[in-house]
């Protein structure tokens, strides 16, 4: 009897907990999830107005709680400080969360989404700035200004996102310089007085993207050893990096586009998002590098950047475009192209070389000497098989040059002992010549 009751019970379990019914998998850990960051309905939020903030997971938010704190300053520059004006908590699988400001200032949303085990992960929003709705039909406000901007946008004809985000960022570095006092940190400074620091970029390109409809994401961590914003944009179903700050450096160096299209490899070659406010999604694709997408030539390693140059010298091509796309952060092209100009220019006549760009994208300049004429060999067997071969036609002048492997190779000595060896036997009378390190010019008479 006492057997028939456990089994009923086990089999009434089993009917009425889903979570324990063959085939059922327990949700993942909240720390396990691949992604969790906090979606918003708009860039910024308008006095009066309904906001809705939506957190997004990897996987269905049903069987994890969720609490939310909204919270605000009146001082848009504040960084600490903030007070709680809202909040909600244990909703269970209820992912969005929607408020409606009734004061100008700052905010952000913090969100502790808690697994079944009272794990959490901690969530905070983009800061996000309060205005009257009549603000977007006056330019020189926040509002008006990004409404402005995304009108211009359209005026472009784009239909591909990643073009859209190109423009945009393109007009940033264009259009505002880093803030050497590093006082503006306010999206206001970029877009409305033309200069600010990392946050006041990445925080204006946020809500450009926002507006435009492109989804993107506020990264906050840490970049050449200093606390940095960026952002992470889906661009035709694709998560990649963009760091406007970068693209346009400091001091006022030329803008660029090194810093658009990145991958989590890429990137972490010098930024470090560890401690994010959030889990980001994965960024593994290279559809969106823009310098891969702009002929850049991508090389992974010193060897394979080694055989780019090769092939491009012996084209005699004067300029080329380098991305590496490696992930060691010590990389430095510069330091790779001076080796190989030192280790193997001669074999190409190279006179000169010069280059602008950053560690890891650069464009190369290259010059040559002439080399109309000249006969190469690459060892002493070599010259040897030259010179009889040539000196068969009683030439009265040849021009020959070394493309062996060995930098520090010196023609003049292997020159004079091979002519005076072999010179009598072709009815050399005498000869002359003039030589560099790796070439000679000879003057010949029988």
């Amino acid at each position: 009897m006492i057997k028939r009751l456990l089994c009923a019970m086990l089999a009434a379990a089993l009917t009425l907990s889903p979570a324990l019914s063959l085939g059922a998998s327990a949700p993942t850990p909240v720390k396990e999830l691949a992604y969790a960051y906090i979606d918003t309905s708009a860039p910024y939020l308008t006095i009066g107005q309904p906001f809705t903030f939506s957190v997004v997971l990897a996987e269905a938010p049903d069987p994890y709680l969720f609490k939310y704190t909204l919270y605000h300053n009146a001082d848009v520059t504040a960084n600490e400080d903030f007070l709680p004006v809202d909040s909600a908590e244990k909703l269970q699988g209820q992912a969005e969360f929607t408020v409606t400001p009734g004061e100008r200032g700052k905010y952000f949303l913090e969100v502790e989404v808690s697994d079944e085990s009272y794990r959490y992960v901690k969530l905070t929003s983009q800061p996000l700035f309060g205005y009257e709705a009549a603000e977007r039909e006056d330019p020189a406000t926040l509002p008006g200004k990004v409404s402005r901007l995304t009108d211009e946008l359209a005026e472009q004809g784009y239909t591909d996102d990643y073009d859209k985000a190109l423009w945009l960022s393109n007009w940033l570095t264009h259009n505002a310089d880093y803030d050497e006092s590093m006082q503006e940190h306010h999206p206001e400074g970029v877009l409305l007085r033309g200069t600010g620091v990392c946050e006041s970029y990445a925080l204006a390109y946020q809500m450009l993207l926002q507006e435009a409809g492109i989804e993107s994401l506020y990264v906050t961590g840490y970049s050449r050893g200093e606390p940095h914003a960026w952002n992470l944009v889906r661009l035709n179903g694709e998560w990649t990096y963009v760091d406007t700050t970068w693209n346009d450096p400091k001091g006022g160096g030329a803008e660029n586009c090194d810093y658009f299209g990145l991958t989590d490899e890429l990137l972490g070659r010098d930024h470090d998002w560890s401690y994010s406010n959030f889990i980001p999604p994965a960024a593994v694709g290279a559809g969106s590098n823009y310098n891969v997408r702009n002929g850049y030539l991508p090389f992974d390693s010193a060897q394979s950047l080694q055989a780019l140059l090769d092939g491009a010298a012996g084209a005699r091509e004067s300029s080329l475009a380098l991305t590496y796309q490696g992930g060691d952060k010590y990389f430095s092209t510069e330091d790779e192209v001076k080796k190989w100009f030192r280790d193997h220019g001669y074999r190409y006549f190279l006179e000169s070389w010069s280059m602008t760009g950053s560690a890891f994208s650069s464009q190369l300049e290259l010059s040559y000497r002439p080399s109309e004429g000249y006969l190469g060999f690459e060892d002493e067997a070599g010259f040897s098989a030259l010179m009889e071969e040539q000196l068969k036609g009683r030439p009265e002048s040849l021009k020959v040059y070394y493309a062996g492997p060995d930098p520090y190779f010196m023609i003049r000595s292997l020159l004079d002992n091979w002519l005076y060896d072999n010179g009598a036997a072709f009815g050399l009378k005498s000869y002359q010549y003039s030589y560099t390190d790796k070439t000679a010019e000879i003057t010949l008479s029988y």
